[in-house]
């Protein structure tokens, strides 16, 4: 691995998202209260540094080559990091409270993690605490491991390189139209689901690559008629008649339980809290309340 506090510094990368921001090296000075030469040398390290030009002057000002557009967007994020590990440092020596930022999937904030939450504010509500919910796995994952939140819950990859606390099972079920539940018992193969019409997430989301991996498993591809972005949504369509959808049991509302079927075999998902540095009290307070008492999961 290369040794990065030899290439650059975080000042440089300031330079040079501050130059991009306002499209002028006069005008970055001026913000970062250094001289334009001073700017400009730096810029010209880094660039020697990185083996190439980072900014090219254009009609609205100084712009990005693509080397540079990379390199900014890398330094953002550092940038941000380093503000949140600052900030964070100061409320602790001057004895504020500090902060909670929280990863997840969309479908587990809105409906494993709402207990938990409320739970965890009640007891410290002087913490800030930010919620980012993503649709792909690979982007939470993503947030963790540049420091953009605290912790992650959801399913880290089997690469994750990291702390990892599974929390338990989010089990699913099958929500079906109203003709086809007297069809059925108490819980229905995927087989068996094979030839009616499906509404199914959109490819965007998580949840659609798993169902359809689970049919093909099941040796078929589900027949799609209607296709939408919310997991909610999609129950509710399925239950007013226009096909079956694969929902998070704990999704499904009271008063469409009696459209709802459990699979056989189950199909679950084991949900984990993970994250890449030791955890802070904050963390370690949060990650102890995501019980399956608290978030409904079922238990490992």
């Amino acid at each position: 691995m290369a040794d990065l506090s030899n290439d650059l510094s975080l000042r440089q990368l300031e330079y040079l998202v501050t130059v991009l921001d306002l499209g002028s090296i006069t005008k970055a000075a001026a913000v970062l209260h250094v001289t334009q030469p001073t700017v400009s040398s730096q810029i010209a390290l880094l660039e020697r540094r990185m083996g190439g030009p980072l900014l090219e002057r254009g009609r609205s000002g100084m712009t990005a080559t693509p080397a540079g557009e990379a390199l900014a967007r890398s330094a953002r994020r550092l940038l941000e990091v380093g503000q949140q590990g600052v900030a964070a440092a100061r409320d602790l020596a001057e004895g504020r409270p500090g902060s909670l930022a929280v990863g997840t999937l969309a479908t587990v904030a809105t409906w494993v993690l709402p207990p938990a939450l409320a739970l965890w504010h009640d007891a410290r509500p002087g913490v800030q605490l930010r919620i980012d919910e993503f649709v792909r796995r690979r982007h939470l994952e993503r947030a963790v491991i540049d420091g953009v939140v605290d912790l992650g819950v959801g399913v880290p990859d089997s690469s994750f390189r990291g702390w990892i606390e599974p929390i338990g099972w989010e089990r699913y079920v099958v929500v079906v139209p109203p003709a086809l539940r007297p069809h059925l018992g108490r819980s229905v193969s995927l087989r068996r689901l094979a030839d009616v019409p499906w509404v199914m997430l959109d490819a965007d989301h998580g949840l659609h690559r798993y169902v359809r991996q689970a049919c093909a498993e099941a040796g078929f591809q589900p027949q799609s008629g209607v296709q939408t972005r919310q997991v909610d949504t999609a129950v509710q369509l399925a239950a007013a008649g226009l096909g079956v959808t694969v929902a998070p049991a704990n999704a499904v509302p009271a008063d469409l339980r009696w459209a709802s079927v459990a699979l056989r075999p189950p199909l679950r998902v084991q949900l984990s809290a993970f994250g890449t540095h030791a955890p802070t009290p904050e963390v370690s307070s949060f990650v102890d309340l995501l019980e399956p008492a608290v978030t409904g999961l079922d238990r490992l």
